[in-house]
């Protein structure tokens, strides 16, 4: 058996665009998500779950900008 409360789904780059859907198509069995300078595309953003971002300022792919939104959202 597997603990949802100790599972969290990571991704990287363009890999953070699908950890909202990930997350919503298996509700509650989500701890949490990890995005690393990742891809934060509005409604495809991880909902309610813990959220860790991680973002380099000089990523000229996934800009900071674009994860301050996906953040606010």
């Amino acid at each position: 058996p597997v603990d949802a409360g100790r599972v969290w789904l990571a991704g990287v780059s363009q890999g953070g665009a699908g950890l909202g859907p990930a997350a919503a198509a298996m509700p509650g069995a989500v701890r949490g998500v990890v995005y690393l300078s990742g891809t934060m595309e509005p409604g495809r953003v991880a909902a309610g779950v813990p959220a860790f971002v991680a973002q380099g300022g000089r990523d000229h792919n996934v800009t900071p900008g674009s994860v301050r939104r996906g953040v606010a959202a």
